[in-house]
């Protein structure tokens, strides 16, 4: 069955509702501390906390999750002792309420090898899970480790963008519809600003600090952990060089990251690849994709909400520019016969193909165009190249208008 990396996120959100009960059931996995160099050591504080609460040290950026260490609070403290290959982003966390999820509080921190002081109190900690309707509550504060300095003097500009850039993402979830992405354009080139300025500010660290894992993972964010690669190949090269050089132990996981993004960088040419039609037949997905016209991949599935919410605007976009634009939506899902079902019941008056494959095959839309999500929605320009990403709801209206002029001849 195809392994659906969305369908596992769903599922993960599922699983942390309010009233589940929180427990971390890694085994932990802790390097021991080579001979002749220094390891860390971690002396915590918790304020207001019970003796024999757990603390763990976790890392979560990774699926499954790792624990690394765990120990009881005596007298509000706890150590930790150990050893990174690298500065690693980490969290501490302590659950003050195993009935609720809510009750694990936690904060993210560079964790390297250096003396590191954490302190929190219980009672005014912030949650491990996000939650908007508690206030007041702040992260731990974490002393000792240099590269977590300079990853909160980025997050410290990173939260004065979020910040002005609030009320706009508040307005856009209370107007939003499925059928007004043309009124949302202005909201939406306002929007657009602030997403820019949080790109440039990612890249203005990885560029002056190339060696650190705060840039690895910034780039990671860039070109590994995105719906989209939004960068030419000269710039993907020109990053590459940079950050290989600045990280010889990690070279090749790096390497393997740009090989990866250069598939779908701006300008290069789509992978063909093979497809069912509704009928069952195989065929090659270059069969749709005619030239001299642009071309917009729409890649959903039938259990995705989002993808058939917007199903409104993309057959109007269709019936606006079926002379000049080719739509052609490709689903990737476990039963065909789910997504037949959801075909007829859409009425889609353009192409539909399927991909049968496992989630993790080469040969599937994860392996020739990145999908990671859905929906990702990919035009191609006049001769088979990526051209434009994110191309749905008012964003696809702000392309359509640098292309054909759409609004001035309205």
């Amino acid at each position: 069955m195809v392994k659906n990396l969305l369908l596992m996120l769903v599922m993960g959100i599922f699983c942390m509702g309010a009233n589940a009960q929180v427990e971390i059931p890694y085994n932990p996995v802790k390097l021991q501390v080579p001979k002749g160099e220094k390891g860390y050591i971690i002396r915590g504080e918790i304020a207001n906390a019970k003796d024999g609460m757990k603390v763990y040290l976790l890392n979560d950026q990774v699926w499954p999750e790792v624990l690394l260490d765990s120990t009881e609070l005596k007298g509000g403290k706890f150590v930790f002792t150990g050893y990174v290959e690298y500065p690693l982003i980490l969290k501490i966390t302590l659950n003050s309420n195993k009935e609720d999820s809510y009750g694990l509080l936690g904060t993210a921190f560079y964790l390297e090898n250096s003396e590191i002081s954490f302190t929190a109190d219980v009672n005014t900690w912030e949650t491990y899970y996000y939650n908007p309707d508690v206030k007041g509550k702040v992260p731990a504060v974490v002393k000792g480790s240099k590269e977590n300095d300079l990853y909160l003097k980025m997050k410290s500009e990173e939260e004065a963008i979020k910040a002005q850039k609030a009320p706009l993402d508040e307005k856009f979830m209370n107007t939003a519809t499925a059928t007004n992405a043309k009124q949302m354009v202005p909201l939406v080139k306002q929007l657009k600003v602030f997403e820019q300025a949080l790109v440039d500010l990612r890249l203005k660290y990885i560029h002056q600090y190339p060696g650190t894992s705060m840039a690895i993972d910034l780039l990671g964010w860039e070109i590994k952990s995105t719906v989209y690669i939004n960068y030419t190949i000269p710039q993907l090269e020109e990053l590459e060089n940079l950050m290989v050089k600045a990280n010889p132990r990690r070279a090749d996981e790096l390497k393997g990251w740009f090989a990866q993004a250069k598939r779908t960088a701006l300008g290069v040419k789509y992978t063909d690849m093979e497809l069912k039609t509704v009928d069952g037949k195989v065929v090659k997905l270059s069969d749709y994709i005619p030239e001299g016209k642009y071309v917009l991949l729409d890649f959903w599935m039938s259990g995705c909400g989002p993808c058939r919410g917007e199903l409104p605007h993309v057959k109007q976009v269709y019936e606006e520019n079926k002379d000049k634009l080719v739509i052609v939506s490709i689903a990737a899902e476990p039963e065909m016969s789910e997504w037949l079902k959801a075909v007829n019941e859409e009425n889609m008056p353009w192409t539909q193909l399927y991909d049968w494959r496992n989630w993790d095959d080469k040969e599937g839309v994860n392996g020739k165009f990145n999908v990671i999500a859905f929906p990702t929605c990919i035009l191609l320009d006049k001769e088979g190249r990526f051209f434009k990403t994110d191309a749905r709801g008012a964003n696809l209206e702000i392309i359509l208008d640098e292309l054909f002029g759409y609004w001035n001849k309205k």
